[in-house]
């Protein structure tokens, strides 16, 4: 995927960030998101897409 590779991927979610209604607690200092390219989706991921959220547990 070429999109995945170069200062792309970082345009792209600097504008969905931008674009979308996303809140952010000042707990949080360090924000991840991990994804693979390869394989069948995680049963994880399919739930957070049902539910429309994610909860983030910190330290």
């Amino acid at each position: 995927m070429p999109f995945m590779k170069g200062p792309s991927p970082i345009r792209r979610t600097v504008k969905y960030l931008s674009a979308g209604r996303l809140v952010f607690k000042d707990q949080i200092k360090i924000f991840t998101v991990n994804y693979n390219i390869r394989g069948a989706s995680h049963v994880g991921t399919k739930c957070a897409k049902e539910k429309h959220e994610l909860h983030f547990k910190t330290q």
